[in-house]
């Protein structure tokens, strides 16, 4: 088994690794065959970042702390943009034109034949397939405007 290797050989290993990018980009530009040149890339990129992964905990041990007071601001902005009025204004309004298209797709299911229970089915894996699962988020404009 090997010796865990200390933070400072670990980053003299990730330097001796850099390739310069135009480097990497000129030698996989060159290679006619896209599959290997991309095969090359990576492999490329694999060697040049996998010392730095090896360093990520004993950064994240060093880091943490400094970091985290930067990650909580992050999160307060993001609380402070996601609970201002004109936000949560526009997020309403975009709400009530997905649900509008959503009842309108509806209709066109249980026109083209399906009963009301197939046709909302069809709508709720519509909308997870393509990542905009808002039902939940759905419900609540009722809610809010009550």
């Amino acid at each position: 088994m090997t010796e865990a290797k200390s933070f400072d050989e670990l980053f003299v290993d990730f330097l001796k690794t850099l390739t310069p990018v135009d480097k990497i980009a000129a030698g996989w530009n060159a290679d006619p065959d896209p599959k290997k040149a991309l095969n090359d890339l990576l492999t490329a990129l694999e060697l040049r970042f996998k010392p730095l992964l090896a360093m990520l905990p004993e950064v994240s041990k060093r880091l943490g702390t400094d970091v985290a007071p930067t990650i909580a601001g992050v999160f307060e902005l993001g609380i402070a943009i996601m609970s201002d009025r004109a936000v949560l204004a526009s997020r309403e309004r975009l709400d009530e034109l997905i649900t509008s298209q959503r009842i309108k797709m509806l209709k066109r299911y249980q026109k083209a034949g399906f009963t009301r229970s197939e046709a909302f089915q069809l709508v709720l894996q519509n909308a997870a397939k393509n990542g905009i699962a808002h039902v939940a988020q759905l419900s609540q404009i009722k809610t809010r405007s009550r």
